[in-house]
């Protein structure tokens, strides 16, 4: 947690006493600086399609509210101390937002590197200028396209434990046997995107517990619930 205080706006007397008491750094928003801590949960690398490191902020939701932010320094970011649970990450750069994209926080750090479109167009996507593409590494692989947002709800559901409480993890999409995206649980809820009419196998991977179902996607959006441990 980083402290800071800015005497302009406070009295002296006052600012002395909060000083002591050694509040969080918060921005104008109310919404925490994670960028140091006790316990490492996410890290990676902001740069451009040429490898240039860029600077500005990675925002943390969850639930549909900003939880905290960190600055990206020299390219890089870190973020600690938000405790397992799901996460959506916006990076913020060059007047311009990325995409969010979802992420599962667990026992061990994991790592989110963002490649942005250095066109200079523009905020919104490639015609715009600015298309951020998220690659999240584990174990040294690429993971598969985030399929959690877009323009036409194909799929959508809920992935509880036995006693009803949010599972944590992630529904990964296959098609003939090749994974070719992932959803990952927000609040125990799930969404899916933008695939082609057919066949598919939707695999919930979450709280030690790995279920598929065969799935046809049609004209409109289907509802599969999944139960973990």
């Amino acid at each position: 947690m980083t402290y800071e205080y800015d005497p302009r706006a406070l009295g002296g007397g006052l600012f002395d006493r909060l000083r002591r008491k050694r509040r969080p750094l918060l921005t104008g928003r109310g919404v925490p600086n994670r960028s140091t801590g006790r316990r490492l949960d996410i890290q990676g690398t902001v740069t451009t399609r040429r490898g240039t490191p860029v600077t500005g902020r990675v925002w943390v939701h969850q639930g549909g509210s900003r939880v905290a932010f960190v600055n990206i320094i020299s390219g890089r970011y870190t973020i600690y101390d938000l405790g397992r649970g799901s996460y959506r990450l916006v990076v913020e750069a060059d007047h311009a937002d990325a995409t969010p994209r979802s992420v599962s926080v667990g026992l061990t750090p994991i790592t989110v590197n963002f490649v942005t479109d250095d066109s200079g167009a523009g905020p919104g996507g490639s015609e715009h200028g600015w298309a951020p593409t998220l690659m999240t590494l584990v174990g040294g692989e690429e993971a598969p396209p985030d399929v959690s947002s877009g323009s036409r709800l194909v799929a959508q559901g809920t992935a509880t434990t036995m006693r009803g409480t949010p599972a944590v993890g992630h529904i990964d999409v296959y098609q003939s046997d090749r994974l070719i995206g992932r959803s990952m649980l927000v609040s125990g809820r799930y969404t899916i995107y933008d695939l082609p009419r057919g066949d598919y196998r939707l695999t919930m991977r979450a709280n030690d517990t790995v279920q598929a179902r065969s799935v046809t996607i049609g004209h409109s959006a289907i509802v599969i619930n999944f139960v973990a441990r």
